[in-house]
């Protein structure tokens, strides 16, 4: 099980994350509906609960970069299915 992130953004209200929790975030570094800085903030805040990080960059907008997706399909098959 994994939480996964798409150009999102972390709500105030979300309670910490389960500690060890994979999670995956991918962000645009032109977005302009959510600013990079923003995504960046939120991947600091979910490090600070202890997830297991792993954040995407892309050149791209408000959308997943071919890189980012890539990287999205590699994460989903490293977890653990149980």
């Amino acid at each position: 099980m994994g939480v996964a992130c798409l150009a999102g953004y972390l709500p105030q209200e979300l309670p910490a994350l389960e500690t060890g929790l994979p999670v995956f975030w991918a962000h645009g570094r032109r977005d302009d509906k959510v600013p990079i800085d923003s995504a960046r903030a939120a991947g600091r805040t979910l490090e600070s609960w202890g997830v297991r990080l792993d954040f995407c960059e892309a050149d791209s907008g408000h959308k997943v970069g071919a890189e980012c997706l890539r990287a999205l399909a590699e994460w989903v098959g490293r977890l653990d299915p149980s």
